[in-house]
């Protein structure tokens, strides 16, 4: 369960990553199809400085929308005085870092604590599955 593999995050880190799932939901709901912690903040050997790294992977190949995702990462940063590792990963970069089996997304896929999922229409009547609430 993704709350229990979270308990060693501060308040401030849930709230930061509660509010950045939320204006992900808002709006890009559509286009996010997983966001997973991975990293230090994952495995809990982290340390005082370290940030939380974030694997997005989004539906499509497309840079306005990666902007705009950065943007609003940017806003929880200064909000909430930390730093968000983002990964944005698209279809493409998705497909040559699992066909060549990339160090990072071994790391992502092993260690990654699923934040959000969007569930295939064919399997639930809703187009999005949020996590539990961090």
């Amino acid at each position: 369960m993704a709350r229990e593999r979270l308990q060693h995050l501060t308040p401030k880190e849930k709230l930061a990553l509660q509010e950045y799932l939320n204006r992900l939901r808002q709006e890009y709901g559509r286009d996010v199809l997983s966001v997973k912690l991975y990293g230090s903040k994952a495995r809990g050997d982290h340390h005082e400085d370290s940030d939380l790294d974030l694997f997005v992977r989004i539906g499509q190949d497309n840079r306005q929308t990666y902007a705009k995702m950065y943007l609003i990462a940017s806003d929880i940063e200064l909000k909430y005085d930390l730093i968000l590792g983002m990964m944005l990963v698209g279809p493409t970069h998705h497909s040559l870092m699992r066909r060549l089996g990339e160090p990072l997304y071994r790391n992502v896929q092993r260690e990654g604590i699923e934040l959000w999922t969007r569930t295939p229409r064919a399997l639930s009547t809703s187009d999005s599955n949020a996590a539990e609430k961090i």
